[in-house]
C-alpha cells in the first residue's frame, strides 16, 4: 500500500499561491492606463504622420512646446491658418468691454492642445489635431478646421493637387478634432483613433 506523499501539499499551496499572484498581476496590469491622461495632440499627430508614407517634407508644430522652441507656432501663424476665431479658442484671448474703459484684452487658459503638420513644398498636405477640453470646444474647433479645409480647397482648385484636397476630411472623435489632407485620410484617421484608445 502506498503512503500519501507528504511533499504534495506544500507544492499544491505553492502552485495555488503562484496562480493567485498571476491573476492579481494581470488584473493590476489590465487596469494600467485607465487613469492615464489622454494622449497629447503632438502624440496623436506623430501617429498620424507615421501612418502616411506619402507626406512630403514638412514641419510639425506643437502649441504645447516651449514658446522659444522652433516647433512652437506663433500667434500670427495660427491666425493666418485658422482666422481670427483662433484667438478665443486656442490663444485664450477675450476682450473685456463691460464697464471697462478702454476695453482691455485678457488671456484665459487655452481650451485646446493643438499640433499640426504643414508641407514645406508646394503641396497641400496638411494634418492637425485639436485636443479640446470639452464637446463645446470640439465643436468650435471642428468649425475652424472646416473653414481651413475650404481655404485649402480654394487655394488648390484647378491644380494637379485639387483631387487630394477633395479627399480632405474633418473628423471629431470625442474631444479630439482632426483635419486631414493626405492621400489616404482613412489610414491616417485610423492611426489617430488607435493612438487615442492606446
Amino acid at each position: 500500500m502506498r503512503q500519501p506523499n507528504r511533499h504534495r501539499e506544500p507544492v499544491r499551496r505553492l502552485l495555488l499561491l503562484l496562480c493567485l499572484s498571476v491573476v492579481a498581476l494581470s488584473v493590476t496590469l489590465s487596469s494600467c492606463g485607465r487613469d492615464a491622461p489622454p494622449p497629447s495632440a503632438a502624440e496623436v499627430l506623430a501617429a498620424m504622420c507615421a501612418a502616411d508614407s506619402t507626406l512630403p517634407a514638412g514641419a510639425t508644430y506643437d502649441r504645447a512646446a516651449p514658446v522659444d522652441a522652433p516647433v512652437y507656432p506663433t500667434d500670427t501663424l495660427l491666425t493666418a491658418l485658422y482666422g481670427s476665431a483662433v484667438e478665443t479658442l486656442i490663444l485664450g484671448k477675450t476682450t473685456v468691454t463691460a464697464t471697462v474703459s478702454p476695453p482691455r484684452e485678457t488671456v484665459a487658459q487655452p481650451q485646446v492642445d493643438l499640433a499640426f503638420f504643414l508641407a514645406q513644398a508646394l503641396h497641400p498636405g496638411e494634418m492637425a489635431v485639436f485636443r479640446c477640453s470639452d464637446a463645446r470646444t470640439a465643436t468650435a474647433a471642428a468649425a475652424l478646421c472646416r473653414t481651413r479645409l475650404d481655404t485649402i480647397r480654394r487655394a488648390w482648385a484647378d491644380t494637379e493637387q485639387s483631387a487630394l484636397t477633395e479627399r480632405g476630411v474633418v473628423a471629431v472623435e470625442g474631444n479630439y478634432v482632426f483635419l486631414v489632407v493626405t492621400e489616404d485620410p482613412d489610414a491616417v484617421l485610423g492611426a489617430a483613433r488607435r493612438a487615442i484608445r492606446g
